[in-house]
């Protein structure tokens, strides 16, 4: 018999299988050779249940169907999310000028010449907002930061910000449980791959088949999805001179996340400073303006005297 899918549905089947009758219970109630009518409303259940082949592998394989889809889109939307998260970090030419920038200022700075190195280490980020100016009210974080949105020969460094938009989302996905969720799609495909083999029953064999058909090769695809972002987190470590077995996808997202806050903590305090100089500057000419308007009377007054 074919049963609606707003009859059996993810919490019907829960149920089920968690009130699986024993085989104690079905041995019992299937010695009992007296009136069908006469037995318990539970017992009835027993009886009737236990007439159908497999029953538990068989609901476990319709659960599997059931939350394919939800499951499915917590894994793809963390694999892609972390994927892009790379590719963005791999591929920025503007984070690449940035970091040229950087290492270059820096080497200015402790007389290591202008050249830049190949690499750029994720530590030294978190110092650029440790290092203060001279008369410390400022950061060479701001300073680069200025420099960059100020001056036109950076430019090309600016695009970095919004190419790494993806590490934001990226790190709301931890790596080992993308991958556990993974793993638990295809054994979930394995489980009605096993029961379709054991099954007889035709109906349930042209339900799940395409089902089963299907899923195993979204999975495949995803997962070959999952082996292209490993790929990219070791050339992402390796751009960032990070050691990849230490530091896992969506940790290296966080720090770049981390880098992107800080920066426009700085933007924000920049832009805070400037108004401030604008509001004192705008003061102190109303104040000259003042001065020279009191000046001017002063000096008409003795005119006239």
């Amino acid at each position: 018999r074919r049963v609606h899918g707003a009859v059996i549905n993810g919490e019907t089947i829960g149920f089920l299988i968690a009130n699986l009758p024993t085989a104690d219970e079905i041995g019992t109630i299937g010695a009992y050779e007296g009136d069908f009518a006469l037995l318990g409303g539970s017992e009835q259940y027993v009886r009737v249940i236990s007439t159908v082949p497999r029953l538990g592998q068989r609901l476990g394989a319709l659960k599997v169907k059931l939350e394919f889809e939800t499951s499915f889109h917590e894994v793809e939307e963390g694999v892609l999310s972390l994927s892009s998260a790379l590719t963005a970090i791999c591929e920025s030419a503007g984070l690449r000028r940035l970091f040229e920038l950087i290492l270059s200022l820096c080497q200015f700075l402790t007389g290591g010449g202008t050249k830049p190195d190949p690499g750029f280490k994720m530590d030294g980020l978190g110092k650029l907002n440790d290092t203060k100016t001279i008369d410390g009210k400022s950061t060479l974080l701001r300073f680069i930061v200025d420099l960059v949105q100020s001056d036109a020969q950076f430019e090309p460094a600016r695009s970095w910000y919004a190419d790494l938009k993806y590490c934001e989302e990226a790190v709301k996905h931890p790596t080992d449980a993308v991958e556990g969720g993974l793993a638990a799609l295809e054994q979930s495909v394995k489980i009605v791959s096993v029961e379709l083999g054991q099954s007889k029953d035709g109906i349930f064999q042209d339900v799940m088949t395409p089902f089963r058909d299907s899923a195993l090769d979204r999975v495949s695809q995803l997962q070959a999805t999952m082996a292209a972002l490993k790929t990219k987190h070791v050339s992402a470590c390796t751009f960032l001179m990070e050691k990849a077995d230490k530091l896992k996808p969506d940790e290296l997202a966080g720090m770049m996340q981390g880098f992107r806050v800080a920066w426009k903590e700085a933007d924000d305090a920049n832009e805070r400073a400037r108004e401030l100089e604008k509001a004192k500057a705008k003061k102190e000419a109303a104040k000259r303006a003042e001065k020279e308007k009191k000046e001017r009377k002063a000096l008409a007054k003795a005119a006239a005297s």
